[in-house]
């Protein structure tokens, strides 16, 4: 079962010692649980992994398929995915379009089994190419895309001037990166996204680093969820 409210779950027998003194608090028992979960939506692993792919597959769905139309897809594009996680995006995209290419990367080897049995067809024809890595300091990408896009990624990166001029330097002259994030106050809704591992990054910063890191033509369309602003942002390589 999943809680959305992580302070009804009880606290277990083993926080408590023998002659019946806690060991330790339920706030920090919710709290070690919270980062648990966290860690898992960032890179999903064992048990907890599946759950947290289910999750996010169910939750992700209609971002897919925005990102899929502001993409617009041509056969000579050859596109990236950061943070692939079980390729669904990769399928719709290689659906759509049966002659771009397409490359992925995630750092969960969970994820990367599920995208490539999703993927399969497209991994034996060539069409599609599935890395495994951090993608900041993945150093085997053989060639220049013109399009680079990513799914509540950013929130994962403490620094953003490192992956955002390293999709730069990957784009081709007018290439195009695209990405979907959540305002810091959506995040905060979220009961497990502690901030060790969820950064909060504003609209506004976001947007600086885009400009600094060598980035024009920034168009972002925002959306209203539960009340709290979501984005998807656009910029592009002139030179």
């Amino acid at each position: 079962m999943f809680y959305n409210d992580l302070a009804q779950i009880p606290v277990p027998a083993k926080f408590y010692s023998s002659a019946g003194v806690r060991k330790a608090s339920k706030e920090e028992f919710q709290m070690n649980l919270k980062k648990i979960w966290a860690q898992q939506f960032r890179r999903p692993s064992g048990i907890l992994g599946h759950y947290a792919a289910g999750f996010m597959k169910k939750n992700n769905f209609p971002y897919y398929e925005e990102m899929v139309e502001l993409l617009d897809i041509q056969d000579c594009d050859r596109v990236l995915e950061i943070g692939c996680g079980d390729g669904h995006a990769v399928k719709l995209i290689s659906g759509k379009n049966t002659q771009c290419r397409i490359d992925a990367i995630d750092f969960s080897d969970l994820m990367l089994r599920k995208a490539k049995k999703n993927n399969h067809q497209c991994l034996r024809n060539g069409r599609v190419r599935l890395f495994e890595g951090d993608f900041r300091m993945f150093d085997r990408f053989d060639c220049r895309y013109t399009a680079v896009f990513a799914i509540n990624v950013v929130y994962f990166w403490n620094n953003l001037e490192e992956p955002f001029r390293k999709v730069h330097n990957l784009l081709e002259k007018n290439g195009r990166f695209i990405f979907y994030m959540s305002s810091p106050e959506r995040i905060d809704k979220i009961p497990f996204a502690v901030k060790d591992v969820f950064n909060r990054h504003s609209l506004e910063k976001v947007k600086e680093v885009l400009i600094e890191t060598g980035f024009e033509n920034l168009k972002v369309t925002t959306e209203v969820k539960n009340g709290t602003d979501t984005y998807y942002v656009k910029a592009v390589k002139h030179r």
